[in-house]
């Protein structure tokens, strides 16, 4: 069963910097690889998010200055995620 849910940003970013204090790998080795993936792919849910949002400011611009700031603001963005995607930690 493959089903998504919807979560409230806010919940989201409250379960990551919950989860980025824990240290259960110091505490249970085995689950390194489940807990390591579980905050990976929450983080990387998170900048798509906000590389979407980039994205769709771009398209909302007012005026040419905003619409290059956006664009600036949506490179730098979608550099985290490419940089994130490369630097899997497991």
């Amino acid at each position: 069963m493959n089903k998504n849910v919807m979560i409230p940003l806010f919940l989201v970013d409250q379960i990551i910097d919950l989860l980025k204090h824990w240290d259960i790998p110091s505490y249970c080795p085995e689950l390194r690889y489940d807990y390591e993936n579980v905050v990976w792919t929450l983080v990387a849910e998170r900048q798509k998010l906000k590389l979407r949002e980039a994205h769709a400011k771009i398209a909302h611009a007012d005026n040419p200055q905003a619409r290059d700031e956006a664009y600036i603001f949506y490179r730098q963005q979608k550099r985290l995620l490419d940089e994130a995607n490369e630097n899997i930690p497991f």
